[in-house]
């Protein structure tokens, strides 16, 4: 038993100390990373009243409405946006409340890569007295990318921790066994 903990401490000591990997953009030298292409979409735009946050996933923009002087969240609102790209015809459409501080707009087509001039008309009532104001923004679509695609993770990093802690475990495993004397697995005899 004294062993088994042993070679728990060991393993334990041996994944705190494993190297970190950093890839391109993240190793905080002096070049800019690009913005990674897993990331929504978004916009985002404010006055002295309000500020407001838009993320672009899956057909829908959903807006996040705050108080531009204490960053609260804004309850009740009437959001209207009028997205307009750069070739086409502008789409007007209405937000609906999903909860506290944030709002959702179904797009009734997917939007083109490019850049989209995003105007916001809102209406809310903010410590008692009703107050509106127009925001304006710009959404940016990278080309070959629709504004309603998945986001991706990448699962390699984890898969090879994975599978070097299993080979890890197996020689310890084998390890531990032939120092207690136990017989070995694999049918050779000594």
């Amino acid at each position: 038993m004294k062993n088994l903990l042993l070679l728990l401490q060991a393993l334990g000591v041996f994944a705190m100390h494993m190297p970190a990997h950093a890839g391109p953009g993240h190793d905080h030298g002096d070049e800019t990373a690009p913005v990674a292409g897993n990331i929504a979409p978004r916009f985002s735009a404010h006055s002295e009243l309000f500020e407001l946050l838009g993320v672009v996933r899956e057909g829908r923009i959903t807006l996040y409405l705050d108080r531009y002087a204490d960053n609260a969240p804004v309850t009740e609102a009437s959001i209207e946006l009028e997205i307009k790209p750069a070739q086409g015809d502008a789409l007007k459409l209405k937000a609906v409340k999903i909860e506290d501080g944030a709002f959702a707009v179904d797009l009734v087509r997917p939007l083109a890569a490019g850049a989209h001039a995003i105007t916001a008309t809102i209406g809310a009532t903010l410590d008692g007295k009703a107050e509106s104001d127009l925001l304006a923004a710009t959404l940016e679509l990278a080309p070959g990318k629709s504004a309603g695609e998945r986001e991706s993770v990448a699962i390699a990093p984890y898969a090879w921790a994975g599978g070097g802690t299993v080979v890890l475990l197996g020689f310890l495993t084998l390890w531990w066994r032939r120092r207690a004397g136990a017989p070995r697995v694999l049918g050779a005899s000594r």
